[in-house]
């Protein structure tokens, strides 16, 4: 401190805690539709938790602090961002945890959940969520108003729309005779995949492309993810809202 060294003509050395680039909270959506494996090798839940990992590491390393939110029907973990080394380990044990626990509750209640991210997050951040946004149809526009609530509050959202995509985006089963069932409901239903999987698909992509309508109507960045594919979509897409922060 050469403004005291002037006064004293003592040396002395000012400690500080390092202010970082940028916060980021990767928020993981962990209720039971995101144990859906499909034709993957990983289930959504686990390339998720994966994902997140790579994300943090690579916050790390950037010298950014990260933190780490999982929810099912309420956020059930809450890990305030830091940017030590330290710290990153305590925050890839606690998604291997997440991904060894399959006793999560069936339902997803994501608006409820991210409303009170909104409010429980007082510094600006990015927030990047991971889900695959299985709500019902109905709560869908509560999901959007919650996307926007992060948005009013000052934080910038990158949302990974994250599906197993040959069976969840296109419908690809054999066609013959099968019994779907809802894993957050348990809900039940004959059908043969071949005699609505034109229809499927349609109203898949029309799901989509209005939720990135929507997104982009409020500068949330949204991406879909297929976990059949390696993480460079996702990190790529994160890099680039990254480079446009900084």
């Amino acid at each position: 401190d050469w403004k005291v060294y002037a006064k004293t003509d003592r040396h002395y050395v000012k400690q500080y805690e390092e202010e970082t680039n940028l916060r980021n909270y990767v928020v993981l959506d962990t209720s039971r539709s995101m144990q859906y494996r499909g034709d993957a090798k990983l289930s959504k839940m686990e390339y998720g938790a994966y994902l997140a990992g790579a994300l943090h590491f690579l916050m790390v390393k950037q010298r950014d602090a990260t933190g780490l939110i999982a929810f099912d029907d309420e956020v059930h973990v809450m890990l305030p961002p830091k940017s030590t080394n330290h710290f990153l380990r305590r925050l890839l044990i606690t998604l291997e945890k997440l991904t060894a626990n399959t006793e999560r509750s069936a339902k997803t209640g994501a608006a409820r959940a991210l409303d009170e991210i909104a409010e429980r997050i007082t510094r600006r951040s990015l927030v990047v969520l991971i889900t695959d946004l299985f709500e019902n149809v109905s709560e869908h526009d509560d999901l959007l108003r919650a996307l926007r609530h992060l948005r009013y509050r000052g934080h910038e959202v990158l949302v990974f729309h994250t599906l197993e995509a040959r069976t969840e985006r296109m419908l690809e089963f054999p066609d013959v005779p099968m019994i779907f069932r809802d894993s957050e409901t348990g809900e039940e239903i004959s059908v043969q995949p071949g005699q609505l999987r034109e229809n499927y698909q349609a109203a898949v992509k029309h799901f989509s492309e209005t939720f990135l309508t929507r997104c982009r109507e409020y500068n949330i960045d949204f991406v879909e993810i297929d976990t059949n594919e390696s993480f460079d979509v996702a990190m790529l897409a994160y890099l680039n809202k990254r480079r446009m922060l900084a």
